[in-house]
């Protein structure tokens, strides 16, 4: 289908100037971003494009779509990845341990621990490593939350946070780690003191723009203060990573903190029908200080799609009503691969609930973090260790 009157707005945009997209669910935000990139590498293939978002699947899935050769030198990646190459062609300036190891989730557990341990030894005998794990999303946010009315740890205990902060640098050193996390706000740094040799950035498109903290902004704010436009994508009604310090003002903002920014909207779903968008935003409309704004519409062909609210009396009986309703699906012949199923609380306590249900309906399930799990596990991260100690 051609694109809308909107989704063409953004495609002839500027790459000199800066602009922001905000596109609710299902627009087609991604599809308009490579038809703006195919636009400008067909007339300009000089043009230095780059493309980055959140998350490590969002990457991918753009890269999925990337199929057509003139986006060939277009690689979308993470904002962290970006960071980092910054950061790995200044080695020297880099302020990070000279032989680069980034903490897997097994040595963060063991790093967590130990550092929450030294703490209560010095007298902070409320911290867990639970705080620990504040502590490290607060410090690589610089301390402070897009959103004014997020409660941080470190303001609730800044001389537990002191300690953190000192031991942690010690730490460190000691055992030479990175933290995943730390490493936008590093860059940053070395921005801000060196500067950015920017010779084949033009124009940087930032795609879920609301799930960036104040680290992030600030690192694609100074990329901006070296001649790169900056067009960021986002939805204002998606920031769901608060507790990294996220927040929808992240993205509100950005007209005010970018100049020469030229500002569109995406207000068509071509994914979902009338019934499921008014449901949708009904809820989202009763957020506290949501900004007023139009609702979105759903495309001409869409069908009308159905919405239901079911309430169980307990989580044991969700977990067996959602496997009847995925059985019954299945037997209607819908594909596995459409089915999705959201929880609003920690994933692998639902899959506790809900994997015997679906294996008592002979519904295979395939574990996709078993790996993980595998890898994680102390005897084997002992051996592998070993191994690669006698190899080297």
């Amino acid at each position: 289908m051609p694109p809308t009157d909107e989704q063409q707005l953004i495609i002839d945009h500027d790459p000199s100037h800066n602009g922001r997209v905000l596109a609710g669910p299902g627009t087609g935000k991604s599809r308009t971003c490579i038809n703006l990139c195919r636009r400008l590498l067909t007339e300009n293939p000089e043009l230095g494009v780059r493309l980055i978002t959140f998350t490590r699947a969002a990457s991918s899935e753009l890269a999925e779509q990337m199929d057509d050769p003139r986006l060939a030198q277009i690689k979308p990646s993470t904002i962290h990845s970006f960071a980092l190459s910054i950061l790995l062609n200044n080695p020297d300036r880099s302020r990070l341990p000279l032989s680069l190891r980034i903490a897997d989730s097994w040595e963060m557990y063991l790093i967590r621990s130990n550092l929450a341990r030294r703490i209560r030894v010095q007298g902070f005998n409320k911290v867990t490593k639970r705080t620990i794990e504040k502590f490290e999303r607060e410090m690589s946010a610089q301390w402070e939350s897009l959103d004014p009315d997020f409660v941080l740890e470190s303001d609730l205990d800044p001389l537990a946070r002191n300690a953190y902060v000192g031991l942690w640098d010690i730490h460190r050193t000691i055992y030479g780690y990175t933290l995943l996390a730390e490493i936008p706000f590093r860059a940053g740094n070395l921005i801000e003191d060196f500067g950015f040799d920017n010779d084949d950035i033009d124009l940087l498109v930032v795609d879920e723009y609301q799930d960036l903290n104040i680290a992030d902004i600030r690192l694609i704010n100074l990329i901006n203060s070296h001649d790169v436009s900056i067009l960021a994508i986002g939805d204002d009604d998606q920031s769901i990573y608060s507790f990294r310090m996220a927040a929808p003002e992240g993205i509100l903002r950005f007209p005010e903190e970018f100049d020469h920014c030229d500002d569109y909207e995406l207000t068509i779903s071509w994914r979902c029908g009338s019934s499921i968008l008014e449901a949708a935003t009904s809820m989202i409309e009763t957020v506290p200080g949501r900004i007023r704004k139009p609702r979105l519409r759903q495309l001409d062909a869409n069908r009308i799609g159905s919405f239901s609210y079911l309430r169980f009396p307990n989580q044991i009986t969700e977990a067996a009503g959602v496997a009847g309703i995925i059985e019954s699906r299945l037997r209607d012949g819908i594909e596995p691969g459409n089915i999705a199923i959201l929880v609003r609380s920690r994933v692998n306590d639902w899959a506790d609930l809900l994997i015997p249900e679906l294996q008592n309906r002979d519904i295979s399930i395939i574990d996709t973090e078993r790996i993980l799990s595998f890898l994680n596990d102390p005897i084997i991260r002992q051996q592998y260790l070993r191994l690669n100690y006698l190899y080297q």
